[in-house]
């Protein structure tokens, strides 16, 4: 669903852009691209805070969301004995896990903090957040790849491949993985320094 609504998105954004060379001189070009393509597609800056608004907004509300998951997941390695238990405590009157959303906070204003200090350290802690991401994605992959045999005694769905086209699918899906580790790794100046990194 998401690719469904992503793809004319980023047509859209792709056929107003205009110029990059222009975008990333702007005054915001390198902290917001968006919002300079959105400037310089609308001409307009109330328009472009409109638009951008939305943005923002969809991006609390997935923060949020992203929030409660993350200490859905703090509360259940405290209940199982991964973190310290009392991270596995429900709040009485709204039961949820209140001491692990204070964690994540705390988590997340000290990584934000970083910025304060040294944005360069930010930005590149930032930018490992894909690679984290693809290392998640890639793992579990690489299981079901590596130990294969393993993995027959689990009940199957309804709706399934034939194994050996599945197997096919998750080298190909671990192939690509490891490619996008690697070039998501690379820098994007020639040399590196403190600033472009």
């Amino acid at each position: 669903m998401n690719g469904v609504v992503t793809f004319p998105f980023i047509l859209t954004v792709m056929f107003n852009m205009g110029d990059p060379n222009t975008i990333l001189g702007s005054a915001v070009g390198y902290t917001s691209p968006f919002s300079a393509i959105v400037l310089q597609s609308t001409g307009s800056p109330v328009a472009a805070i409109f638009l951008n608004s939305i943005n923002t907004w969809t991006a609390v509300v997935g923060g949020l969301d992203l929030l409660g998951a993350s200490a859905r997941i703090v509360y259940s390695l405290g209940r199982d004995g991964g973190l310290p238990p009392r991270w596995a405590t429900l709040h009485k009157r709204f039961a949820v896990p209140l001491e692990a959303l204070c964690v994540l906070y705390v988590c997340g204003i000290l990584i934000t903090m970083i910025y304060i200090w040294n944005s360069t350290a930010f930005y590149g802690i930032m930018g490992t957040t894909l690679v984290a991401f693809q290392l998640s994605y890639n793992m579990p992959i690489a299981l079901k790849v590596f130990y294969r045999g393993h993995f027959n005694t689990l009940p199957r769905g309804p709706w399934r491949l034939p194994q050996s086209l599945g197997f096919i699918i998750d080298v190909v899906a671990f192939a690509f993985g490891i490619f996008m580790i690697i070039f998501m790794s690379f820098p994007s100046f020639v040399p590196v320094t403190a600033s472009n990194m």
